[in-house]
């Protein structure tokens, strides 16, 4: 038995079309998963880079006042935040359609025979169905994904008055 869904619909009149349509459709989710995966560094180095120089600008613990430390840790909290929302935007997402000819990990779960065979008995359909599968399991990582760049960028806007007012009390002195 097949783990690929049943085709619901008769085929398209010009299915050739169709599939490299959604072929396109699938490299551009792609991109956007790519895009969001350029962007976390940048949330990453800048959180690192505030949180570093907090701890640089910081006085022994007996000569910090309880404004100060305020201040450093409500300008540091939502720098953390926004690390773990970073991580969990560049976290690999490696499930997908089990017997699929196009995601990876269907590929790799059958020996080099058995997917020769697969890919040499699929009918057109079948794989405008397996690309159909693709297309909305890429749509769910890019979704995923975006909601969690968009948390990171969002905590790190948050902290940035609070970090800047800590930062000026601890120069300050």
């Amino acid at each position: 038995m097949s783990d690929q869904p049943k085709a619901q619909h008769p085929p398209p009149p010009d299915l050739l079309a169709v599939i490299s349509r959604q072929e396109t459709v699938l490299q551009h989710q792609l991109d956007w998963i790519r895009a969001v995966d350029s962007k976390t560094p940048v949330v990453i180095g800048v959180a690192t880079a505030m949180l570093a120089v907090t701890g640089a600008l910081s006085p022994a613990p007996t000569n910090v006042t309880w404004i100060a430390g305020l201040l450093m840790a409500a300008g540091s909290l939502p720098l953390l935040v926004s690390i773990a929302w970073s991580a969990a935007a560049t976290f690999p997402q490696t499930t997908g359609p089990r017997a699929s000819m196009i995601f990876f990990g269907g590929i790799a779960s059958m020996t080099n025979t058995e997917y020769a065979k697969a890919v040499a008995g699929r009918s057109d359909i079948q794989h405008l169905e397996d690309l159909n599968a693709q297309c909305h399991r890429n749509a769910q990582i890019a979704t995923a994904k975006y909601r969690a760049v968009r948390h990171a960028m969002g905590w790190l806007f948050v902290s940035t008055p609070l970090w800047l007012a800590a930062c000026y009390l601890l120069y300050k002195g």
